[in-house]
């Protein structure tokens, strides 16, 4: 599925506490000789499945940017005690102490996961993590115990404990990663001119490749670029502070033995840098921890050339929406939109009407899509005052 969101999810969850790392690591997977297969939903741009504790089906996000995690209810469902405390932080920087529990068992089609260790935090705090409506994280440090391939196309996890099982054709790309010592999220380098940086492999967000300015300011600076103000992502615990994103036209970008030309990159100065499934679901993924790399494998291949925008960026919270991004020298920037104004009304979609049902389903499913045009009434100071915004190529 193409990225539909205009305000990026991003769920990386980063730990610090050194005694978590004994209780995240000691999980095990009962079985051997295994190749197991199973579906995921990929409605929201992010991989869901189901699994099983206690007899019982749950949704679980599947995260190599977090530990796994469940919900403060299923931890209270399933009577856990806690073993330790964890110091988190999330991919916009927000920090939390959190419970770490043991899940005796959850099993994942056939597979049975033994003493995972899980953090407890709430997964509806957030409006967008509501949305995806789940009951936990598999996370990095249970997946570790694995290889795990993801076939975007057909919508099908593979986990074997065996490379032969996976079809690795000639022509596929190979990325060395680098595993976080206490959760074992992969980090993988990037490359642009004399910079190379490591950035977090997330099949947790639905985002594309989102680079930190600070690091490679200095290479992009006679690049091709374009501004955009407002709020860039969202976190378990939050949305980004407001700050000024900057996309460029690179000319050549290296992430291990894959190469791409001319590409549209974002560039912020949040937190986290990474890399998401709007990239990954062009290519038949192998995650493979035994040896530290990742596969692509080449279906659609990634190519994002163009910048192609109205000039605004949506968010929503309960039923309502509002402008999230402004990009600069755009119909929206030009006739005087600003960041956080209401939207009550696009084309004949009346926003107030929403339920919270239609607002979750436009946070994955832009209502903007396949519209070259549309009329955008915004609410300020009680006076509503209409749009008449333009797609246009903003970078290319």
């Amino acid at each position: 599925m193409k990225k539909t969101l205009f305000l990026s999810m991003l769920i990386p969850i980063l730990i610090s506490c050194s005694p978590v790392k004994k209780v995240l690591n000691a999980g095990r997977l009962k079985q051997f000789e295994f190749n197991e297969k199973i579906d995921f939903n990929f409605e929201t741009g992010v991989p869901i499945i189901e699994v099983s504790i206690a007899g019982k089906s749950y949704h679980f996000l599947l995260d190599s940017g977090a530990p796994t995690a469940i919900s403060p209810t299923l931890a209270q469902t399933l009577n856990l005690s806690p073993a330790t405390n964890s110091k988190s932080s999330d991919s916009q920087g927000y920090k939390k102490k959190e419970t770490v529990v043991v899940i005796p068992e959850i099993k994942i089609g056939k597979l049975v996961f033994e003493n995972t260790g899980a953090l407890v935090i709430d997964m509806r705090s957030v409006f967008q993590m509501k949305c995806l409506n789940v009951d936990g994280i598999i996370g990095a440090n249970q997946m570790a115990n694995a290889i795990w391939q993801l076939d975007y196309t057909n919508k099908v996890i593979s986990i074997s404990d065996n490379m032969a099982n996976f079809n690795a054709a000639a022509n596929t790309k190979i990325i060395d990663f680098l595993p976080i010592k206490i959760q074992k999220t992969p980090l993988i380098p990037i490359q642009i001119g004399s910079k190379t940086s490591y950035i977090t492999f997330d099949t947790g967000s639905n985002g594309n490749l989102d680079l930190s300015l600070l690091k490679y300011s200095n290479v992009i600076n006679t690049f091709k670029r374009v501004y955009a103000t407002g709020i860039s992502g969202v976190g378990i615990y939050g949305a980004a502070k407001q700050s000024t994103t900057t996309y460029a036209k690179v000319p050549e970008i290296n992430i291990g033995t894959l190469g791409l030309k001319d590409q549209v990159v974002l560039f912020s100065d949040g937190k986290s840098s990474n890399i998401g499934n709007d990239f990954l679901q062009h290519y038949k993924v192998i995650i493979n921890w035994q040896t530290n790399k990742i596969y692509l494998i080449g279906e659609n291949h990634y190519n994002l050339s163009k910048l192609n925008r109205f000039g605004i960026a949506i968010s929503y919270s309960g039923n309502k929406a509002f402008v999230s991004t402004i990009f600069e020298n755009t119909d929206a920037a030009i006739s005087g939109i600003h960041v956080n104004d209401e939207i009550v009304q696009i084309d004949n979609h009346i926003i107030a009407d929403f339920t919270e049902t239609d607002a979750c389903n436009f946070t994955y499913n832009n209502i903007l899509k396949g519209k070259d045009a549309a009329k955008v009434t915004i609410l300020r100071a009680d006076k509503k005052i209409e749009y008449n915004l333009k797609r246009s190529v903003l970078l290319e």
